[in-house]
């Protein structure tokens, strides 16, 4: 058997912000994590802890936004948002004086992704998804 536990990047608080690519290195220390994001963290603990115990194959994956493309009963997140206001030639306005950071995971790519490790021969794995540096 192989589980697989989707975490967030979020577990990094503010120390992600020192680095341009997150490593899976990058500290974990609190630093102002929210509930949602310090418990991810502890339950990514858990998971390793009992893998261990009871001998099972376990996967971390810490994700980056993950988006979709819309479907009936969805409800839109800002990447639908920002993808409709364009199709319809709305105005943007966008955070950060223009220049937000943010790192995009498609649905498809994490699937590929849980694939590749259930394929694998890999017994434990921790892993930051995104879409990367393009």
């Amino acid at each position: 058997a192989t589980f697989i536990f989707a975490s967030t990047k979020d577990v990094y608080g503010r120390f992600a912000d020192n680095y341009p690519v997150v490593a899976e290195n990058c500290p974990t220390f609190y630093s102002g994590q929210s509930a949602l994001e310090w418990s991810k963290l502890i339950a990514e603990h858990y998971v390793d802890y009992y893998a261990r115990q009871r001998r099972f194959r376990s996967c971390i994956f810490r994700l980056s936004t993950v988006y979709a493309p819309a479907t009936e009963g969805n409800t839109p997140n800002f990447v639908t948002a920002y993808a409709e206001a364009l199709n319809t030639g709305e105005t943007l306005h966008l955070p950060a004086n223009g220049k937000p950071r943010r790192d995009l995971l498609h649905v498809e790519d994490f699937a590929r992704a849980c694939r590749a490790f259930v394929d694998s021969g890999l017994r434990y794995g921790l892993y930051n998804l995104g879409g990367g540096i393009k």
